[in-house]
């Protein structure tokens, strides 16, 4: 993989009525690296109509995956099958608690593709939030972005 990625987050609910759930996606520019058999990729997102940039830094091995994010929206989310984290989600609307209770983990990696598959329960404010997927994938800049079948 080289060093200049493109790295995609999309999620979606999987529990909940068509009509009240919403998909996510988010792409943007980062820097990967690969140190002491752990994957980092830090990037950057720009929240749309309010310019205010979010700093991200992903740290993943084949157990487990976290995500720190600081500057217009904070948080550290951790994910590891069979493992609950709680974190205070720091938004410009005020705090709010959020668990994670991960059920998968699923890694493939290719030369060119990482892509990193999530299942797990959402908790926010201690109250159930349904079940959530989310697939990240990171590609050299350049290449064309294609789901895994």
């Amino acid at each position: 993989m080289t060093k200049e990625v493109i790295i995609s987050i999309s999620g979606l609910p999987t529990d909940m009525d068509e009509d009240d759930c919403e998909a996510v996606e988010v792409i943007s520019f980062g820097n990967y690296y690969l140190k002491n058999g752990k994957h980092y990729v830090k990037y950057e997102e720009v929240k749309e109509k309010q310019n205010k940039v979010t700093s991200s830094m992903l740290k993943f091995t084949d157990e487990k995956v976290e995500l720190k994010r600081y500057g217009g929206l904070s948080a550290q989310m951790e994910f590891e099958a069979g493992v609950k984290y709680v974190t205070c989600y720091h938004t410009d609307y005020g705090d709010i608690t959020i668990g994670f209770a991960t059920n998968e983990i699923e890694i493939h990696e290719e030369e060119e593709l990482i892509e990193i598959r999530l299942d797990y329960n959402l908790e926010l404010n201690e109250e159930d939030a349904g079940r959530c997927n989310v697939i990240i994938k990171i590609v050299p800049q350049g290449k064309e972005f294609r789901l895994r079948k």
